[in-house]
């Protein structure tokens, strides 16, 4: 591995102290955010786990799913959303 990008770091160690441009650029943009941890289980998972169910429900039929259920295997985000899908479809998870 080449090392000669870093011959400026000190030895001793510390990092180099990175200076600050006396003009920063001011861009005019606009930042949006999509905040998946505001969803209720708190991850982007519950996005998926809905569209999972509601594309079994379209190809099954809703009384068929609530007659057989829904499993994960999982113990994370996944298995939180798809239980908050279930229980919003009254589907047994």
């Amino acid at each position: 591995m080449s090392t000669e990008h870093c011959s400026n770091l000190p030895d001793s160690g510390s990092l180099a102290s990175t200076p600050q441009a006396p003009n920063a650029a001011s861009p005019n943009i606009r930042l949006f955010f999509k905040c998946e941890n505001y969803q209720k289980i708190g991850a982007f998972k519950a996005r998926g786990a809905f569209h999972a169910l509601i594309r079994l429900i379209q190809h099954l039929g809703e009384d068929e799913v609530r007659r057989r259920g829904v499993v994960t295997h999982s113990s994370g985000n996944h298995a939180q959303a798809l239980a908050y899908a279930a229980k919003t479809y009254n589907i047994p998870a």
